[in-house]
């Protein structure tokens, strides 16, 4: 069986927000020579949850979409619960499909995200390609939710350097 090259992204298609849109028409790219399918979360539009099918194909790609909850993300407790159910429903579609021979291509919204590739890799052998839209957790310092001098800057700092070690290769845009 050919290998498969799997993109993790919270946002894909019908998604034209920014990382919905890239990922969207990077995967089509990367379909047109291999044989690409998409691990993501709910579907949505301008960030508003839409219906759509838990499968389907979209330009030739196959798209898995993972159930997680849909509060408000103007709610910090919201946001997190999004991101964690989110994280682990892709991961969990992750071990059931990625083999040794596959590949990931993993983006770091939600930051937890490369995480779930990480223990993908450590689990299945499959390794990943972390394409870097923001660099945890300088982001969070820069945006003044989190002290740069503090503890769990530092944590998540060194707990980051693990993920960029593990990758096979890093993008950056």
């Amino acid at each position: 069986m050919a290998p498969i090259l799997w993109v993790f992204s919270e946002l894909f298609y019908p998604e034209q927000t920014s990382t919905g849109y890239l990922l969207t028409e990077s995967a089509a790219g990367l379909g047109r020579e291999f044989d690409t399918r998409v691990i993501t979360g709910p579907a949505s539009e301008f960030l508003c949850p839409v219906k759509r099918a838990g499968r389907e194909v979209f330009r030739g790609l196959r798209i898995y979409r993972c159930a997680g909850t849909s509060f408000s993300k103007d709610r910090l407790v919201g946001r997190l619960a999004n991101i964690v159910t989110r994280s682990l429903a892709m991961l969990w579609r992750g071990l059931r499909s990625c083999r040794r021979d596959d590949a990931v291509l993993v983006v770091t919204n939600p930051p937890t995200l490369p995480f779930m590739a990480l223990i993908v890799r450590w689990l299945r052998g499959t390794p990943y390609v972390l394409l870097i839209h923001d660099v945890y957790p300088d982001v969070l310092a820069c945006g003044g939710l989190l002290d740069p001098r503090s503890l769990l800057f530092r944590v998540l700092g060194a707990l980051n350097r693990r993920v960029y070690e593990r990758a096979r290769a890093i993008v950056c845009l």
